[in-house]
């Protein structure tokens, strides 16, 4: 019995090995909370962790040394939405991996992912501080995404086993929660140089905006709306009625969405190889942690001492 099993448990050894070598780490820029504290909205990470990853915090202010070893020990960067203006740790975070991307070389081209605010940051780490309009009527609302002919051929809408580019345009699932944003016209004057609008949307007034793009030929990646909520946040009041405060989409067609779109990031990720070294004194989020905190504009927060 014993020589029929000790081939199994060998093969099982190799493929936890395996599986433990190449979970990739993806890191998250915190934002201010208060003069103690930074924070990181938890649906984020869970998002991440349903696409198969771990995540790391990147500090908001976040020193060159600090940068430098988080870029080496990550596989993956994604800016979450919220408020702050564009931080000069994003700026060099952004400058840094896009300098050292080599199409030849997958261990260099750490994806990175920019959703609401922070699909505005990459936009203006690109184009300028200006890039950016002001007075669009989009918050708290949800959308069909509207698509351009170059969506059919995009690696973020097609690389899905599942039919993202006719669930999504049929399907009013994508959350939008913005004021600010990229006109198609902006866009195309400072971005499609090396970007590729993918869809647009329109605002209550009828503003048009640019909600998807991706890089030309690197894994950088940005939506105006949210596909984290439509697992991970509720928007539901504390009250008897349990009403919604943001029409956050769960129907199977949102959680699909969702889904595809956090394992399609990972997946990125995972081309990338392992990076996560214990010894450079990182740690993920749920080791680094100083506490967890309820709120509405964020279901739940996760904070850090600064």
């Amino acid at each position: 019995m014993f020589r029929l099993l000790a081939p199994l448990l060998l093969l099982s050894a190799v493929s936890l090995h395996s599986a433990l070598a190449f979970t990739p780490v993806v890191s998250i820029m915190s934002h201010p909370h208060n003069s103690t504290h930074e924070f990181i909205a938890s649906s984020y990470v869970k998002y991440l962790e349903a696409g198969g990853a771990r995540a790391m915090r990147i500090p908001f202010n976040a020193n060159v040394t600090t940068i430098d070893t988080i870029v080496k020990n990550t596989n993956g960067i994604l800016f979450m939405g919220g408020e702050p203006s564009l931080p000069p740790t994003a700026s060099y975070m952004y400058g840094t991996i896009l300098a050292q991307y080599d199409l030849q070389d997958p261990m260099t081209m750490i994806p990175m992912w920019g959703t609401c605010l922070g699909f505005e940051w990459i936009a203006q780490c690109h184009a300028g501080l200006s890039v950016l309009s002001s007075g669009f009527d989009a918050e708290n609302i949800t959308l069909p995404l509207t698509f351009t002919a170059d969506a059919i051929s995009s690696r973020m809408y097609t690389s899905s086993p599942t039919d993202l580019l006719t669930l999504l345009a049929n399907n009013n699932v994508t959350m939008n929660n913005h004021e600010g944003g990229v006109t198609p016209v902006e866009f195309e004057a400072t971005m499609a140089d090396e970007f590729t609008l993918l869809s647009t949307n329109v605002d209550r007034q009828g503003m048009e905006f640019v909600s998807s793009y991706e890089h030309r030929m690197y894994p950088i990646y940005g939506t105006q709306y949210h596909p984290e909520k439509s697992m991970f946040e509720y928007g539901a009041q504390a009250d008897p009625a349990d009403l919604g405060y943001e029409v956050i989409d769960h129907s199977p067609e949102g959680t699909r969405y969702s889904f595809e779109l956090a394992s399609f990031l990972v997946a990125e990720a995972r081309k990338t190889g392992a990076r996560f070294d214990r010894a450079s004194g990182l740690k993920t989020i749920m080791e680094e942690n100083d506490g967890f905190g309820a709120g509405t504009s964020f279901e739940q927060y996760i904070f850090f001492k600064v």
